[in-house]
């Protein structure tokens, strides 16, 4: 019986000694992501789309210039000859 309760206690303490190594390797992991910082292009969620006059026909353009900007969404008019 003593066999057995000394192998139970040293399984115990083998297994608390590996368990606390664990957790302060995965603290240390979460302290080195964290520190860790991500450089991001100036610009590179920007999209620039165009649309067809065709769409706005029988419109205002300009209420529909001055409704979009108040949406915070930059308009920039221009005009082609094909």
């Amino acid at each position: 019986m003593k066999k057995f309760t000394y192998l139970l206690l040293a399984l115990l303490i083998t297994q608390a000694g590996c368990s606390s190594n664990n957790q302060a390797k995965q603290t240390t992991k979460n302290k080195k992501q964290k520190e860790e910082s991500v450089e991001v292009d100036k610009g590179l969620f920007n999209v620039k789309l165009t649309l067809p006059a065709s769409m706005f026909e029988g419109d205002d353009i300009n209420k529909v210039i001055s409704d979009t900007e108040k949406e915070g969404i930059k308009v920039k008019k221009t005009t082609t000859d094909l």
